[in-house]
């Protein structure tokens, strides 16, 4: 269902079975990914990265803004700088705004395939941030 719902472009209703299926099998791994995919799709969806990359180098302090601009790089496939922007903003921050950029950081990994070496080195980093 949560397919369908995805390939008609609906996102909430993929949400919504992607949600159903994990409350009663909750470590399905296929549903969990499936599921963060449909969430980055729906938060990225009409986004425009010139334009959004634009205002986050004009706010580099905005968590928010960078981590809109993180989101449209990842699903362009541009990992390294998004990976870089939500670790600059765990190292130039403090308190709430330093887990949320750390906690969305992780979600965006949990997308990528573990063995990828840009994944491994931005692991890393993160590691170096945090200590």
């Amino acid at each position: 269902a949560a397919l369908a719902a995805l390939q008609n472009g609906d996102f909430e209703k993929a949400i919504e079975n992607y949600k159903e299926l994990l409350k009663r099998k909750p470590n399905d791994k296929v549903a969990k990914l499936g599921l963060a995919q449909v969430e980055l799709l729906a938060r990225t969806k009409g986004g425009d990265l010139k334009a959004v990359a634009t205002e986050a180098i004009a706010n580099p302090n905005n968590i928010e803004v960078q981590i809109k601009c993180a989101d449209l790089e990842v699903v362009s496939g541009q990992l390294e700088p998004a990976f870089s922007r939500l670790i600059n903003c765990v190292k130039i921050t403090a308190g709430d705004e330093r887990e949320l950029a750390r906690k969305h950081l992780l979600s965006l990994f949990d997308l990528i395939d573990p063995t990828d070496p840009v994944l491994i080195k931005a692991r890393a980093a993160l590691a170096s941030a945090l200590f």
